[in-house]
């Protein structure tokens, strides 16, 4: 359970949010299962923009990461501040609904069923506010010449849909309007950063925009939008300075479903403070995010089935001083891996076992102190024998069981554990598996892990490493994603596992602690993070063989490989995480190997071909369109109303800095750059000896740095046509990308492109960085790929068996 402080803060209701909460109840589906959580997203919103504020005081930026989200929570929390923004900051909402409200339903001629439906749905919608607006229950200390920006993709689609069609409604279109000339409070924003420039620049500080709510969506590549990665805070107080738009506060939400990891909120909270607040992470007190237990208990869910079981000793004994002995011993030998020492005499439950663990280490060290070692090993196997096997015997009750182990135990230590889970503690079937297969994969909508077995074993200790450069997960400290029916036992065996895990338990916490450090926690929860006590002695040192996980990972080494046989003498060995084009039937989709193992239960009845086929057919295609934008671009040199000579022509400097210099010779340096910057908005802008460095015949710059000067520049200034800078786009993608960079360029493309039939759908989802390596200027240009590459590779073939090689 989260702590109490925050229980009492989420059930804290004011009468202006369980207003917002009954208008917005029959609107949407999980009002009632997400209230909880609503809840504390009006407390977070209140806490920023009901604060008093100082003239001096710079603009706040919160970022508020959900983390562990269902999946309906970001359309949800998108409704609500769109709702209560509208409806209690500023007149104009209000007052056009209002005057709008009629008390009956109108409804023109010869009218659809759908937009009587949409139509009915508008005047419950507008009846229920207008009752909550003359009980003046509604309302905001703000002022009528105030509105507020939001970006949120799911808003907008519903807005124009709303707009084009009698048969859709939602309540967006009658709270907010997408231009500022809206007599409405909110306006929602476009896709593209310049609109809101735009926006606050054609206004000129005539009406006051103090709040701006921005939805993080990612793109078809994974991408942030561009919209909310350029709201960052000097472009904010640029604003502010130079037209007096009196912004306060710029919310930033990022919402995420996959399951709870300390190390994804640490890595969010390093990018997001650093690209957008520009604050050194250790001092941002405005990044919000929560622990697993406040996520599970604002939506409700159920606990997991996860029993820890501490094997643990009594510090005052006599045990402590040899276990002190055999600790300094371990840690002093030269022994590089100690904790897969460690795990492997967690699990020596037999006299085998522990009489191997004896001669490893009088191997390592042959002066080491045999009595201790006994003195130990002999109580271990009286703690295993008193303690841990009725506990086993009790949670196991005869059914089939998985165990997790680190990753290196060596065999002989699994197959005695084996025989004595079976024999001893009533297991009708052992499995072995690693840390790794708690790692989930998504299959539609639901997260599931790689463990078939419904009750779970874990015997080993991974840490976290939450914070470094490899940090490992799964591991024992971030909670396991279980599938439903699963449990887990896990044995934190402090005799063995101690110091080590005292204090990866103490660092865990702490990290956590300081993660989670933002100003409305400490205000309203005092912090509501506790950490145990500090741990006795020095710090362990890191382990070698933790970092050797991290960096097998990241080679992509502990992949699994799958052979798969096509036919006689046609067979093919695959990562697991290869991608692959499968079809069954007239159906085609695109998987991983690991994917289409799992999702169909006979894989012999597929045609795959791998994805790779067609990187050199795209690489061949890159080279053709290269030569071919060589040849347009001489043809432009020697149109003839771009005035070059013959030098020029056959010049290697890049065309449009030579037209650049014919300006400047026609007036001067000065001048030119005054009138191409005039044009631009203030953030758009280049300093005069930027500019400068483009007249400088050594510098050897493709293109201005940013799409919208090389538009302004190229474009619009020197009057070059289009195609030009598309030319030189490709070209400079071309030399600056490596060969990872194009492959990951590539399978982007594969991934989105080769199967979708809206070709321009596809076009909208792809980053400027794909188009331009490839050249794409819009959907037509993918089909033509697409249907070139496909119709000289594609080639599914029958798979005849496949299965994963044996280690």
């Amino acid at each position: 359970m989260p702590h109490e402080n925050f229980i009492k803060k989420t059930e804290q209701e004011s009468p202006n949010f369980e207003a917002l909460i009954s208008i917005l109840d029959p609107l949407s589906a999980h009002v009632k299962e997400g209230r909880k959580f609503l809840s504390l997203v009006n407390h977070i919103v209140d806490f920023y923009l009901l604060r008093d504020i100082e003239s001096t005081e710079d603009v706040k930026m919160p970022i508020i990461y959900f983390p562990l989200c269902e999946e309906w929570a970001q359309q949800l929390c998108e409704e609500f501040v769109a709702l209560k923004i509208s409806l209690l900051w500023g007149e104009g909402t209000r007052t056009s609904l209002l005057s709008s409200y009629k008390g009956c339903i109108y409804l023109p001629e010869k009218v659809s069923k759908k937009g009587q439906e949409a139509l009915a749905r508008q005047f419950k919608f507008k009846r229920n506010v207008v009752k909550y607006l003359t009980n003046n229950i509604l309302g905001y200390p703000s002022k009528e010449n105030e509105k507020c920006f939001i970006y949120s993709r799911y808003l907008s689609n519903e807005f124009h849909l709303t707009s084009k069609s009698q048969g859709h409604y939602h309540f967006c279109h009658d709270l907010m309007g997408n231009t500022f000339s809206t007599a409405k409070s909110m306006i929602l924003l476009g896709e593209n950063e310049k609109d809101v420039y735009d926006h606050i620049e054609k206004n000129d500080g005539a009406v006051k925009v103090p709040n701006i709510f921005l939805f993080i969506q990612k793109d078809m590549d994974g991408r942030n939008t561009p919209l909310c990665m350029q709201m960052q805070r000097s472009t904010i107080n640029e604003y502010n300075e130079d037209y007096n738009t009196g912004i306060h506060n710029v919310c930033f939400f990022v919402f995420s479903q996959k399951p709870y990891r300390l190390q994804r909120i640490y890595e969010n909270k390093h990018k997001f403070v650093e690209r957008l607040q520009r604050e050194k992470v250790t001092e941002t007190r405005d990044f919000i995010s929560f622990t697993k237990e406040e996520m599970d208990y604002l939506f409700n869910r159920k606990e997991s089935d996860i029993s820890i079981y501490e094997l643990g000793y009594n510090n005052d004994s006599e045990l402590h001083h040899v276990k002190d002995a055999f600790d300094f011993m371990l840690e002093d030998i030269d022994i590089r891996h100690e904790v897969k020492l460690r795990n492997q005499l967690a699990i020596s439950v037999t006299e085998q076992s522990r009489a191997k663990i004896k001669r490893q280490t009088l191997a390592q060290n042959p002066e080491a102190n045999e009595e201790y070692i006994d003195y130990f090993l002999q109580f271990i196997r009286n703690k295993y024998e008193k303690d841990l096997s009725s506990v086993l015997l009790e949670w196991i009750n005869f059914h089939q069981v998985a165990v997790v182990l680190d990753y290196n135990v060596e065999p002989y230590y699994k197959s005695q554990l084996k025989d004595f889970l079976e024999s001893e503690c009533g297991a009708t079937f052992v499995k072995f598996y690693t840390f790794k297969n708690f790692k989930v994969h998504k299959e539609k909508s639901v997260f599931l892990n790689s463990i078939a077995e419904n009750k779970i074993l874990v015997l080993s200790m991974l840490n976290h490493c939450t914070g470094h450069n490899w940090a490992i997960y799964p591991n024992s400290f971030d909670q396991y994603h279980l599938n439903s029916g699963q449990s887990v036992l896990q044995v934190n065996n402090r005799i063995v596992f101690d110091p080590r895990f005292s204090w990866y338990v103490y660092r865990y916490a702490e990290q956590q602690k300081i993660l989670l450090n933002s100003n409305f926690r400490i205000k309203y929860m005092k912090s509501g993070i506790s950490i145990p006590p500090k741990p006795v002695g020095s710090e362990p040192k890191e382990d070698e063989d933790e970092q050797d996980i991290r960096s097998r990972q990241s080679s992509g080494r502990e992949q699994n490989r799958v052979s798969i046989s096509f036919g006689p003498r046609q067979h093919k060995t695959l990562d697991e995480n290869d991608l692959v084009i499968c079809r069954l039937g007239n159906d085609m989709t695109i998987d991983t190997i690991s994917g289409l193992m799992r999702n169909f239960e006979e894989p012999t009845e597929l045609e795959i071909q791998p994805l790779e086929d067609f990187y050199q057919p795209l690489e061949i295609f890159v080279d053709n369109a290269e030569r071919k934008t060589g040849d347009g671009e001489t043809l432009m040199r020697n149109n003839s109303k771009y005035g070059l000579s013959d030098k020029e022509k056959n010049s290697s400097r890049e065309m449009w800095k030579i037209l650049l210099e014919h300006r400047v010779a026609e007036s001067s340096e000065k001048d030119v750059y005054d009138e191409i910057m005039k044009a631009l908005l203030p953030i758009e802008r280049i300093h005069f000896v930027s500019f400068k460095r483009w007249l400088d015949p050594s510098e050897n710059s493709i293109l201005p740095r940013s799409r919208r000067m090389q538009k302004r520049v190229i474009e619009e200034y020197l009057q070059i046509e289009g195609l030009y800078t598309r030319i030189l786009r490709h070209r400079k993608s071309r030399t600056s990308t490596n060969t990872e960079g194009k492959n990951t360029i590539f399978r982007t493309f594969l991934t989105h492109c080769l199967l979708e039939q809206d070709m321009q759908k596809a076009y909208m989802g792809l980053s400027y960085e794909v188009r331009d390596y490839l050249n794409i200027a819009d959907g037509n240009d993918i089909k033509d790929i697409v249907d070139l590459i496909k119709e000289e590779t594609l080639n599914l073939k029958q798979i005849i068996s496949i299965k994963y090689d044996q280690k």
